[in-house]
């Protein structure tokens, strides 16, 4: 039939189902879920499941993709460069969600906040001098393929 999904045809007639395989990326947002959920359920309300409304539940939905999201630019990130520059700019987050909460929500910003945002930064950017200053592994134009 027209309508019918490809893996009824395709057991009907006995030919070999391909899955899609999963991608590492994939691979540790899942993991990373897996182990966050119970801790974030063991710090969590048994009932709090039955206190969301109907006018949140498209906000929780965004807030679940958003963090999907970012676990899974995080692993890309992770593949894509050396750790020892993801991680210090992944640190920066804090003190900019800082200034989204201040600009935001109206949250005051005092003297510790200033100042863990200028440890970070300055952290940072001590970091991305020395990786700088670091000579580079030379790379090979072909990489070989593995079996």
């Amino acid at each position: 039939m027209a309508g019918e999904p490809r893996w009824i045809g395709a057991a009907e007639s006995g030919a070999k189902i391909e899955h899609p395989k999963p991608t590492a990326d994939a691979c540790i947002v899942l993991w990373m879920n897996v182990m966050q959920l119970p801790m974030n359920l063991a710090g969590s309300h048994a009932l709090a499941f039955l206190a969301i409304g109907s006018a949140q539940v498209v906000p929780i939905i965004g807030l679940g993709v958003a963090g999907l999201a970012s676990h899974y630019c995080l692993s890309n990130a992770f593949r894509a460069g050396e750790a020892s520059l993801v991680v210090p700019l992944d640190f920066l987050r804090i003190p900019l969600i800082a200034l989204v909460g201040w600009w935001l929500y109206g949250e005051s910003l005092d003297i510790y906040v200033f100042a863990g945002a200028g440890l970070i930064v300055s952290g940072v950017l001590w970091n991305l001098r020395a990786e700088t200053a670091r000579p580079m592994p030379v790379r090979s134009a072909t990489r070989e393929e593995s079996p």
